[in-house]
């Protein structure tokens, strides 16, 4: 299997890259709907649209957009 958004070898959905982006998007979720009472699509498109977002993270909010917010299984 290859990661979805790069093409890298991986057993999982995303590479080990991705990955932990994926998980630190949903960590920060946490932080910012309580904070901001924001829904999680909303959310996507605050943080791939902030300059200071990593190249990863922005990829996999992109990933998560195209799919309304649902990592689909493969």
């Amino acid at each position: 299997m290859n990661c979805v958004v790069c093409g890298r070898q991986t057993d999982e959905r995303y590479c080990r890259f991705h990955e932990r982006a994926h998980k630190n998007l949903v960590q920060g979720y946490e932080v910012w709907k309580h904070a901001l009472d924001i829904n999680w699509l909303k959310y996507l498109k605050r943080v791939a649209g902030n300059q200071s977002t990593g190249k990863w993270a922005v990829e996999v909010c992109q990933d998560l957009l195209t799919h309304r917010g649902k990592t689909l299984k493969d």
